[in-house]
């Protein structure tokens, strides 16, 4: 090997060994006693091959100046340690074999800018005790914490702290740490690692600050370690224990509460669906009893109606007792047959009251008054106190009110003992009727006092009684009142007696005018007389028969009630209903050129004639026959032969039941109700109409003409066809939808009366507020003070 020695050193240690420095090979390791020859270079982690001078420590190591750095080589390790200016060096650049070991073992070597004396204990020693490793800082979202910040959860500095607690919102924290004890700072290396949190260590990284954000409440412990290099065997680790604590709503004491809240939802839950089909079942109950009393009304009817007329026969004084105790019976199942239907109405809350101007003490004295014959044979005192402003009106529902006096009087004879007293008091106390029933019967234990108002249920000492009952008497009462805007309350002593107070409202301005009985209270509407179609003042019949003799009898048998006009066949009859509009139909279904059944399906496909009622006549009589003129759009089939009479009844009730549709159409609204029309193409005919209407009503050129125009109709076929489906003329049908349309205006209170004039087609306010007036029966200012106070709802029953 050709080399040129720099510099040549012999370890005291191992005097079988020469170590050459050279330039530009590195260092080489001469064993003498073999011949062998081990070389280090910048391969190897030399920091420059270009050796200067070589130095023995006496602790087994070499230590090799360069060009480019400090070399500390350990034989037994085969490891090169390397130190440069950040690790203390003056200079990076060394001279050349300038240097020398003083007897303290420290090496002094020379450098362009000086020379520096080397422990080389101090530098190049590996073991843990060259590590100071040192907590610096800790941050809760980046702010340093100190021991002395109030909250703070340090104690002490950080770098003596082994416990941290913190809360569940301190989740997100950061260590500085840093390693004081280590000369060769330039080559120390760390990492960390949450455990609990973190699945490894991090990477080694000369950075020293550890971040963790959005840490779960739990235990952790924070380890982080130091080493030089690349020697991570050789380290000092440090570690801080971290608890996090759970929120409130996530410890054990809150983990058992849920699991009681959820006990009790279930318990809950589960009586809540019992309590459902409870009330499932019941509603079944009602609704059976119910269908039983709808059922049982008209025998009951057929009983009582017979009574009543054999009790002006003569009879015995055993048939007059014995058809006493019937009627007796009859009226009280009709009675409780009554309760339960009222009972069914007022759960749905279908029912609503009906006030009317009422007379107090005729009308407490008569309810009482009825009870006057049950109460002498039971032998029970019935006493009625009426105070002296009996005789001042009161407004109250009659039928509500004298269904509960009913049910509270009954059931106060009905329990207490013969020779017992009854006592029905009525006074009026801050407007408002005071009625009171009071017994000296046998009361009502405080247990059943709580249950008295469920459904089904009876006192148990009423139902050991030999009196009968259903168990909806008073809650039918209770409901009543309350429906009546009133209360009721009661106090009972078992063995001594009870009392029933009702309190309801009896002044008009209690109620509001849809549960008030008057005259005038709806606006009127004008309703006109409905004309006959034609001039001769009855209605226009076309007969299409092929067979003369039974046309001219069909006519001759109609003439008397209808006008008629004949066609022989049904492609005449085509031309004879464009000609004379007429209003009823009746044809043939076999004839030439065209069937019945055609003229049928043309007719009522032309949206000019598809209002005109039709019958078929035929002797076709099978079912699929009759199926297939009635699918062509007939009003009804009549087979051959047919008694006359029957055919004029079927003409009579179409005609009236065209009426009624009219009628109703004309009632509920003059647009709003198509469902009342009987063919899909009057119905799309009227709402194209309706729709035009409203789109060109407040249009100065608006008129019948352009209407029917609008319609591809001419005048005559548009009049009759308007009439025909409701009854009036255009004009007064387009009258309706404006009168209607300035209705819903008037309620919306978003428009003056005079622009809703002029959106309804009106030159101005005042004509329009007569035609109103006119109409209505009320001002357009009176009609919406009538419709403020008046609420929304409509009364069903």
């Amino acid at each position: 090997m050709q080399f040129i020695t720099q510099s040549l050193c012999i370890p005291p240690s191992t005097p079988q060994q020469l170590w050459i420095g050279t330039e530009g090979k590195g260092v080489l390791c001469y064993q003498l006693t073999d011949g062998t020859t081990k070389q280090y270079t910048q391969a190897d982690g030399l920091s420059s091959n270009n050796i200067c001078g070589i130095q023995y420590d006496g602790q087994g190591r070499i230590w090799v100046s360069t060009e480019n750095g400090l070399n500390c080589l350990h034989p037994k390790h085969g490891r090169i340690d390397v130190f440069y200016e950040a690790d203390g060096l003056p200079d990076n650049i060394l001279n050349f074999r300038s240097f020398s070991q003083f007897r303290n073992n420290h090496i002094v070597w020379g450098t362009p800018e000086g020379a520096f004396e080397l422990n080389p204990d101090e530098f190049a020693q590996k073991d843990e005790t060259s590590f100071n490793l040192r907590f610096e800082e800790f941050a809760l979202f980046n702010v340093p914490v100190r021991p002395d910040t109030k909250g703070s959860p340090l104690h002490t500095v950080i770098d003596r702290t082994e416990q941290i607690a913190l809360t569940h919102g301190q989740h997100s924290f950061s260590f500085r740490f840093l390693n004081l004890g280590y000369l060769n700072v330039s080559k120390n290396l760390y990492s960390w690692y949450l455990e609990g949190f973190d699945h490894a260590w991090s990477l080694p990284t000369d950075h020293h600050h550890a971040v963790y954000t959005n840490i779960p409440p739990g235990n952790y412990t924070f380890r982080v370690k130091v080493f030089s290099g690349g020697d991570e065997k050789n380290y000092q680790e440090r570690s801080i224990h971290i608890t996090i604590a759970h929120p409130w709503w996530n410890t054990p004491f809150a983990w058992v509460l849920y699991l009681l809240l959820t006990a009790l939802l279930v318990y809950f839950l589960i009586k809540a669906y019992k309590d459902r089909m409870d009330a499932r079942d019941s509603d079944q109950k009602i609704r059976f009893f119910i269908n039983i009393a709808h059922d049982i009304r008209t025998p009951l009817t057929l009983i009582k109606a017979p009574l009543n007329e054999i009790e002006n026969e003569p009879l015995t004084d055993n048939g007059h007792s014995a058809l006493t105790l019937a009627q007796r019976n009859t009226e009280k199942l009709l009675n409780m047959v009554s309760q339960l239907l009222d009972f069914q109405k007022i759960e749905r809350e279908a029912m609503t009251l009906q006030v009317e101007e009422t007379e107090m003490s005729a009308f407490i004295g008569s309810a009482v008054g009825n009870f006057e014959p049950l109460a002498r044979e039971k032998g029970i005192s019935l006493h009625t106190q009426i105070s002296p402003e009996g005789e001042h009106p009161i407004f109250i529902d009659r039928r509500k009110v004298s269904l509960i006096l009913d049910n509270l009087i009954s059931n106060s004879i009905k329990y207490t003992c013969q020779h017992g007293n009854v006592w029905v008091k009525c006074s009026l106390t801050d407007g408002k009727l005071v009625l009171e029933v009071v017994d000296d019967g046998i009361g009502i234990s405080t247990q059943a006092q709580k249950k008295l108002f469920n459904r089904f249920y009876r006192a148990e000492n009423a139902a050991n009684s030999k009196e009968t009952g259903s168990g909806i008497g008073l809650l039918l009462t209770k409901k009543m009142t309350l429906l009546h805007k009133g209360s009721i309350d009661f106090s009972s002593t078992e063995g001594v007696g009870t009392t029933f107070r009702i309190q309801l409202p009896v002044s008009q301005s209690d109620y509001n005018k849809t549960e008030l009985i008057q005259k005038d209270f709806h606006p009127k509407k004008e309703v006109q007389q409905e004309k006959q179609p034609d001039e001769a003042g009855k209605i226009k019949i076309l007969l299409v028969e092929d067979n003369e003799e039974l046309r001219e009898y069909l006519a001759r048998y109609l003439k008397q009630d209808y006008s008629i006009v004949e066609s022989a066949d049904g492609q005449a009859a085509l031309e004879v209903v464009r000609k004379e509009n007429p209003d009823f139909i009746i044809s043939d279904v076999m004839m030439p050129l065209l069937s019945g059944t055609e003229l049928c399906k043309q007719l009522k496909s032309n949206i000019e004639t598809c209002h005109i009622p039709l019958i078929l006549l035929t002797s076709l009589a099978e079912r699929e026959d009759i199926i297939k003129g009635l699918n062509a759009g007939a009003d009804d089939y009549i087979t051959k032969p047919f008694d006359p009479a029957v055919l004029k009844s079927k003409i009579a009730s179409i005609i009236n039941n065209r009426s009624l549709y009219r009628k109703k159409y004309i009632d509920k609204s003059a647009f709003n109700d198509e469902s009342l029309l009987v063919n899909e193409l009057d119905k799309q005919f009227m709402e194209q109409v309706v729709e035009y209407i409203e789109e060109k009503m407040m249009n100065e050129d608006f008129s019948i003409d352009t209407l029917a125009m609008e319609m591809a109709m001419s005048r005559s076929v548009f009049f009759k066809k308007i009439k025909s489906l409701t009854g009036q003329n255009p004009q007064e049908f387009i009258r309706d939808i404006k009168m209607k349309r300035a209705a819903t205006l008037l309620r919306e209170h978003k428009y003056s009366i005079g622009e809703i004039a002029y959106l309804t087609g009106y030159p101005n306010a005042k004509y329009f507020s007569t035609a109103f007036k006119k109409y209505y029966g009320c001002t357009p200012s009176s009609f919406v003070e009538d419709e403020i106070s008046a609420p929304s709802y409509s009364d069903e029953v």
